[in-house]
């Protein structure tokens, strides 16, 4: 997709930084240095966001524009004023909620079965809202977190076995 079309004096310059943060999933109770490091946002790179205009996140409204992380994890555009949705791939279109739904339909030993209405929820919410103007924010950060995987799966509790 093409990054929206606007002349170099129209919209608000805006930046988005992608970082990460991961959660402690086992082994040795870690030390406060490895827990301050695990929570500490890192730059992440190569992370496609899509975004769409209004605060909620409709798969079948047009992408506005949409931009990949550099190599610092950072993007940088220009959009008019107003209000945006961001999403990361994973919510950009109703292929991983079909795939979760589909996997997680069915309770098991390890997993209870998936919330539907509480997954519909979780689709529908943005990953980051922009409100742009031009005397506003004009950084903006989405942390995406690594959860453990038994926290992995939105909408869905895991009853299996947690690792040593």
């Amino acid at each position: 997709m093409s990054p929206a079309k606007t002349r170099k004096d129209e919209g608000v310059n805006i930046q988005i930084a992608i970082t990460s943060t991961a959660s402690y999933c086992g082994g040795a109770r870690p030390t406060a240095e490895m827990e301050s490091e695990l929570a500490t946002p890192k730059p992440l790179p190569n992370v496609e966001v899509f975004i769409r205009a209004g605060n909620t996140q409709d798969h079948q409204q047009a992408v506005f524009v949409s931009a990949v992380s550099d190599e610092r994890g950072l993007i940088s555009l220009m959009l008019p004023p107003g209000t945006y949705s961001v999403v990361t791939k994973e919510k950009n279109s109703d292929s991983k909620y079909k795939e979760l739904l589909e996997q997680y339909a069915n309770e098991t030993e390890e997993w209870s079965a998936i919330d539907v209405d509480c997954l519909k929820k979780w689709l529908r919410t943005p990953d980051l809202v922009l409100t742009v103007s031009e005397d506003g924010i004009r950084e903006y950060t989405l942390n995406i977190h690594q959860p453990c995987f038994w926290r992995s799966v939105p909408c869905a509790n895991y009853k299996g076995p947690f690792p040593p």
